[in-house]
């Protein structure tokens, strides 16, 4: 068993203790276990013990996804934590089983149109920040390709780019997927408003939604700290849409129109 050893020499406390203790109570931030490896050699060799990370991964982006993305890093949880696990963890927004409704402005009981917004994802890889939808309506639904953010400080547009749900394709009156931002264009501080179908500034036939508040402060990341928790959230590259069946779509619509 490997032990640590005081400055006299003598054995003090086994390794894999040291580790469990590194991995119990330095569990928020690698960079607290990178400084204690700083200390001696054997406090070094305790933190990079590889199922410290692993419980510090665990911790941060949820089992779930912790484990499911291991394999993108050559299961080595030490380089998914230098790497933020860019590859495989999306911050994501999600709204509490209650997606966000944006209902055109003009619907009547005969006459209706409904945009439901799931969740926003943040694809570091690819740079974009995707806008997942299910959108509902009569036959001539306006298309999501002509949807957009509003920056804080302008009254200049940016259009994103549709990419529609694998499980369904583009069909009159029900578009679901989602719509593609580039991260740039999130760079001031402030709320940025998303705009369903909307094709210009001045011509709104969807109410506009507070979507993104992005702090004066730090990156981007801090966009996706839940006010409850306090912590970001994180998913996987994998589509909310990817478990729907009729059952799950009439649950989500039902409280909104009847199917």
């Amino acid at each position: 068993m490997s032990m640590t050893r005081n400055l006299s020499g003598n054995n003090t406390i086994p390794t894999s203790l040291l580790s469990q203790i590194f991995a119990e109570f330095l569990n928020d931030s690698e960079r607290d276990i990178l400084a204690a490896a700083k200390t001696c050699r054997a406090w070094r060799d305790a933190a990079f013990q590889q199922y410290v990370w692993e419980y510090v991964a665990n911790k941060k982006y949820g089992e779930k996804v912790a484990k499911s993305t291991i394999k993108l890093y050559e299961n080595d949880w030490v380089d998914m934590l230098r790497d933020d696990n860019k590859k495989g963890a999306l911050p994501t927004i999600e709204f509490g089983g209650k997606p966000l409704q944006c209902f055109y402005k003009h619907n009547t009981p005969n006459f209706f149109y409904c945009c439901l917004i799931i969740s926003v994802k943040w694809h570091r890889p690819s740079r974009e920040v995707r806008v997942y939808i299910d959108a509902r309506g009569q036959h001539d639904l306006s298309h999501p390709s002509t949807s957009s953010f509003c920056s804080p400080r302008s009254t200049f547009l940016t259009k994103g780019i549709w990419k529609p749900d694998s499980n369904n394709t583009d069909r009159r009156g029900h578009y679901k997927g989602y719509i593609s931002f580039h991260e740039e264009i999130f760079q001031e501080g402030g709320t940025y408003i998303f705009c369903y179908a909307n094709p210009s500034f001045g011509y709104h036939d969807y109410p506009d939604v507070p979507l993104i508040q992005r702090p004066t402060h730090g990156d981007l990341t801090n966009v996706f700290v839940s006010e409850g928790t306090k912590k970001k959230k994180y998913t996987t590259d994998v589509s909310p849409f990817v478990d729907d069946s009729v059952t799950v779509e009439t649950h989500r619509w039902l409280p909104i129109i009847p199917l």
